[in-house]
Order: structure tokens, then sequence, then C-alpha cells
């Protein structure tokens, strides 16, 4: 039996509007869109990126060890669908790793843009994505999008699940394009665990108590799975329950800065994923940054790509540039 969890709220993409989006967004809560796969024009499929991008050279991850090996994309998605097969489950994750989706993926990128709900929070240019006001002539963060593709994990007990426990750097919208059947032929699917911002020091409290061994910040350092054991004992002891959410092909989940979560693919699952800053979550953005500041002193983790202060003065200059503009022009 599984613990109680929230109800996340759900919307269609075509329901939702800026005016619905705006205040529940304020309340800091992840919400689930549906139908946003019909949008698409592309298919996000194994299919297409066999025959458009089979050749290239990626490294894949196991979930449970942490092995990398070399591959090619051909290699890993011509896997998919074969999940009864195997016993590892691999991911090609934060894909392209190094070069830009745009650049790498043009006809992708288009897609996505042209797809995304609420676009004016979430795209590199949109409006109320802080991100976008920085000058073209400067470095800008590269907040995505980024694809996660991975095999089904399918033992929910002591596993490390497909991505473990974490935080991101900011708010993310993350869509699944595709997934095979499950093992039973069944629709496929992914579960998320996602919780509330407020809820954080309780689990860190839960997690050095249950996993005393780990160092660190136990959030940041991604070393937890919570199966439902845990999670049950996680509800008794703390009462911190979570969003526990089943992500079908089409369905975006939008997760405010601050919400720790964790994913179990039950089937292999194409995903793809974008950060982005939205005005209502600076103050999150701003406690995770001087979080990943505080574990990089301890040990070398990972660099500042947001640059949080610099994207708000940027978003500042940006704002005033507008305001002039448009007294000038009553």
């Amino acid at each position: 039996m599984e613990p109680p969890s929230h109800e996340i709220r759900r919307f269609s993409a075509e329901d939702l509007t800026e005016d619905i989006f705006r205040p529940l967004w304020a309340k800091g809560d992840p919400l689930l869109v549906t139908d946003v796969g019909a949008r698409f024009k592309v298919p996000w499929n194994p299919r297409y990126f066999i025959d458009t991008y089979g050749s290239q050279q990626c490294e894949v991850i196991e979930c449970q060890q942490g092995r990398t090996h070399d591959t090619t994309v051909r290699e890993f998605f011509e896997q998919f669908g074969s999940n009864h097969e195997r016993e590892e489950c691999w991911k090609l994750k934060d894909w392209p790793p190094s070069s830009d989706f745009e650049m790498e993926f043009p006809q992708l990128f288009q897609d996505f843009n042209a797809a995304v709900p609420m676009p004016n929070y979430v795209r590199r240019d949109g409006v109320l994505n802080l991100a976008s006001h920085f000058p073209l002539n400067t470095i800008v963060p590269d907040l995505g999008p980024k694809m996660y593709n991975a095999y089904a994990n399918l033992t929910d007990r002591d596993s490390k699940g497909t991505t473990q426990l974490h935080m991101d750097m900011s708010d993310v919208l993350n869509i699944m394009t595709y997934a095979s059947l499950d093992s039973e032929n069944k629709d496929g699917r992914a579960v998320w665990d996602l919780f509330r911002a407020q809820d954080s020091n309780k689990i860190r409290r839960f997690l050095r108590a249950k996993f005393p061994k780990n160092s660190g910040d136990p959030i940041h350092g991604q070393e937890v799975y919570l199966d439902d054991n845990a999670r049950r004992d996680l509800w008794t002891e703390h009462g911190v329950k979570s969003y526990r959410v089943y992500q079908t092909p089409g369905n975006a989940i939008f997760i405010p800065a601050g919400c720790a979560h964790q994913v179990r693919n039950l089937s292999d699952c194409i995903k793809v994923a974008i950060d982005f800053m939205s005005p209502e979550n600076i103050k999150q953005c701003e406690k995770l940054t001087q979080e990943f500041r505080q574990e990089n002193t301890r040990i070398p983790w990972k660099e500042d790509v947001l640059q949080l202060r610099t994207m708000m003065w940027f978003a500042w200059l940006s704002c005033c540039r507008q305001e002039k503009l448009a007294a000038s022009r009553k």
C-alpha cells in the first residue's frame, strides 16, 4: 500500500492560461499539464532519433551503480521497448551534454518552442523568464532544453530510481514525449515524487537519521531514492508526503525551484526539460544558490551556471528600457 500523497493540480494545455497559472505558481506548488503532446509536429520517438542522429556517439549511465560507457544513439534507442529482456537500467541524460540544443537540434528546438505551455515563462525569449533579458553580447546560462532518455527501472525496493532525490537550480518544465509499453503491455509512464519546498528541512532531518553515512547536504548530494517504505516512514515520523504523479506521454510537469523531487521510469521513456527563472521564485533560487555555494566549499561540486544576481541586474535594465520606451510613445 502506497503512503498518502498530495493531489497535484491538473489542467489541459488549452485550458491553462496565464491568469490561471500565475496565482497557482506563486503558491510554490507543482502543476501537471495534459495534452501537450498534441502540439508537437516532430515525432519525438526512438525511431526518429535512430534515423536522424543514430551515428552520434554518446555516454550512458547505469542508474543503480553509476557506471558509464560509450555507445551510439542508435544502439541506445534500439533497446527501447525490450525492458523485459534486460537487467540494467541505463540513461542518456542532459543530451546534448556540452553543445547548445538549438545549435545541435534546430528542428527539435523550434518544435519544442511551439509546443510548451506558458511560453512567456518557459521559453528562452519569454518575457517573464528573467533569463531572457541577458544582452546578446554576453555569455548566457545554458538552461536547456535538454533531453532525458532512460530505460525502465522496475524495482522500487532498494532502488536508486531513474533520477535520485534532488533539487534543480531554478524552475523546471519537464515534458514526456514517448513511453514504451510496460512489462504488462500497458501504456508506459514514469512515477514522480515531488515535495513541497517548505518540507525540505524535515526531509533533510529524516535523511540524516536514515542514511548517517552520507556526507554533505542529503538532498543536494543526490544519493538517495525514497522507495515506498521510506516515504511511509517520512510520513509517519515527520508528517511529510509527496505529490505522487504518474507522467504519461504528452504530460508536462511544472516544478517550482526549491521542490525536491525524484523519478522512476516504469517503462522506457523520452523526456525533454527546460529550466527557467520566474519572478515568483527569485527568493527560492537565491536560497538554492547559497546552499550550492556551501556544497562547493566542502568539495568541488558544480559551478554557478545560473548567475542569478547578474540575471536580475539585466532583467532590471531591460524593464527600465521598456518603461522608458512605453513612456515615449504616450
